[in-house]
């Protein structure tokens, strides 16, 4: 199998460590990604090209200008973002838009990181960069399960050693809300290396499901768990590694017309509300 994707984007490069760490192949030579880190406009491509990219959200009306002038040029796009190629995202984001817990009502999404595990532990302590961090910015996740953003409140609180952020969104659909509880820390360690600890909870008026990890693959909770009416429901059998993530997005590629027009929505959604915020 080879899969040719032009990558404008810092999240392949956790992608690509975590997979080669499990013994996955050579990533220049079976996938063709070159991984660049990207924090100005991409350059220019031409039509026909395909682009699998993280958009950082610190430059909203940079990265928009670019979405619209390769959707002019015909390039198929797909916005990568670690939780659309997580086995239990997938099958959460189908059972919530779905309607599978009733009418969608609240999102919730929690994150404690140590800055070494960050892509630029070094900035952690600047003001937009948990936009920049695809493990932190959990913003396109609350846009794909949840819909448009309408209006945007951020709070923060700093010590020497950490920062936390919190985001309230209240989005176009009626009676949807949202909250991110975004952390950095210098001293959150799980048997003695730095670690991470994220989970999102969706819920709707028949009921709701949780998403125990992505990045953290200490975790012992179930995957996936679902509570609808009095009846509880786990899902044990989806993949737990990081690689997984990684391994969905190297196969699956940009697909259709119809996807690629998906991942263009969503990123003008999702840096619309990365407007907002800034």
């Amino acid at each position: 199998m080879s899969v040719q994707l032009r990558s404008t984007s810092p999240v392949d490069l956790p992608f690509a460590a975590a997979y080669q760490k499990a013994g996955g192949p050579d990533l220049a030579s079976e996938y063709g990604f070159a991984g660049m880190l990207a924090h100005h406009p991409p350059p220019a491509h031409r039509g026909g090209d395909a682009v699998s990219a993280w958009l950082p959200g610190d430059e909203p009306a940079a990265w928009l200008r670019a979405l619209t002038e390769w959707q002019r040029d015909g390039v198929g796009f797909r916005l990568l973002l670690a939780e659309r190629h997580h086995a239990p995202s997938r099958e959460a984001h189908a059972l919530f838009t779905g309607r599978h817990l009733g009418l969608p009502l609240h999102f919730l999404a929690r994150v404690q990181v140590h800055r070494e595990r960050l892509l630029e532990p070094e900035r952690w302590r600047e003001p937009r960069a948990w936009l920049r961090e695809p493990l932190l910015n959990r913003l396109p996740l609350a846009v794909w399960m949840m819909g448009p953003v309408l209006d945007v409140r951020l709070l923060e609180s700093r010590t020497d050693h950490s920062r936390t952020v919190l985001v309230l969104l209240r989005h176009k659909q009626p009676q949807r809300l949202s909250a991110l509880e975004l952390s950095v820390s210098t001293e959150l360690r799980h048997g003695g290396e730095p670690a991470v600890f994220d989970r999102f909870e969706c819920t709707g008026t028949d009921g709701f499901l949780r998403v125990n990890g992505i990045w953290e693959n200490h975790i012992h909770l179930p995957r996936l768990e679902l509570h609808r009416g009095a009846v509880e429901m786990v899902q044990r059998d989806l993949p737990r590694e990081f690689s997984s993530v990684y391994e969905h997005a190297a196969r699956a590629g940009i697909g259709s017309k119809k996807q690629s027009a998906e991942s263009y929505r969503l990123a003008a959604d999702y840096l619309t509300t990365c407007a907002l915020l800034i």
